[in-house]
């Protein structure tokens, strides 16, 4: 079997591609920002929430929620902030249980554009709020750094919000340091996930992966077209256009998974593999939050600076 760079490697299971959104700040939000006022949901103590994103951001704000929509995947592919164990499960992000949410007796209930058809039977058991963190074509950091001060504003702690943002600024400064220290500024990179042997989804333009090497000092080996949530899927062939560049998969991703596409005669063949320049994360959530794209920036600098390749 080949043997790839992976200084952190994370043995795990199936792979998913499920990811979801929100929707545009509300005015609440915006009149929090301007006049200070404290908004009605500043009291919520029994939240529930429906996006993955959305939750890291309640956890990382020290709000954890009474009931989160798939928490047991949250625990796979988010993993950090740790959600607790009480945190009740609410059925699928895209299917919330409602049953459940009702015996949870929640005062407020995060949701996301994706369940619009569901607004008025949520709003029936709290008060909704729609927050958007992926998936609108445009910058996507951008869109998650206006979810988190949204939820900032909503929790009535809009100074712990832009704490929050301000301490990624800092990891991304001082992950940009140790690549440069390491020579490796500049380098180009694909970031990736597997989806099967024949199929990646490699991020471009407009996604947080995108913003993140960016703000790293590295280039974003990946120019092509991209979907709203600012990913390609593509053959593993396609990694061979730019053969400097180095490739990182996103975790968490079995070793079963690395070999299916890089310990192939195609795979092999790729300069990224010839060269030692793959490598596999642990977690990684590319459709995060703030949190997120924090372990993201961590991670890459870590894989690339362990080898300097």
């Amino acid at each position: 079997m080949l043997t790839l760079s992976s200084p952190i490697r994370l043995a795990a299971g199936a792979l998913l591609a499920a990811m979801l959104a929100g929707a545009p700040a509300s005015g609440q939000a915006q009149e929090t920002a301007e006049t200070g006022s404290v908004p009605e949901t500043a009291s919520a103590q029994r939240i529930v929430v429906m996006e993955w994103a959305a939750l890291e951001t309640l956890l990382a704000l020290g709000h954890p929620p009474v009931g989160a929509a798939d928490a047991g995947g949250y625990r796979e592919w988010v993993g950090e902030p740790a959600l607790p164990a009480d945190v009740a499960e609410v059925g699928s992000r895209q299917e919330p249980n409602l049953e459940e949410i009702a015996r949870l007796r929640p005062d407020l209930i995060l949701s996301h554009v994706h369940l619009k058809p569901l607004k008025e039977k949520l709003a029936a058991l709290a008060k909704v709020e729609e927050v958007t963190f992926n998936g609108t074509g445009g910058d996507a950091y951008a869109t998650v750094v206006e979810g988190t001060r949204k939820i900032g504003d909503l929790l009535g702690e809009t100074a712990e919000a832009e704490a929050l943002v301000a301490s990624a600024d800092a990891t991304f400064e001082e992950a940009a340091k140790a690549l440069r220290s390491a020579g490796l500024a500049g380098r180009h990179v694909y970031f990736v996930r597997i989806i099967g042997p024949n199929a990646l989804r490699v991020h471009g333009q407009g996604s947080v992966a995108d913003t993140v090497l960016s703000r790293l000092g590295l280039t974003n080996a990946y120019t092509g077209e991209v979907n709203e949530w600012g990913f390609a899927l593509l053959e593993p062939s396609a990694l061979a256009e730019d053969p400097e560049a180095a490739i990182v998969v996103a975790g968490p991703v079995t070793d079963e998974a690395m070999a299916s596409v890089f310990d192939t005669p195609l795979g092999k063949a790729l300069p990224a593999v010839r060269a030692g320049r793959v490598y596999d994360l642990p977690v990684t959530w590319t459709f995060g939050g703030v949190p997120s794209a924090k372990t993201m920036a961590e991670a890459i600098a870590a894989a690339l600076t362990e080898t300097g390749r």
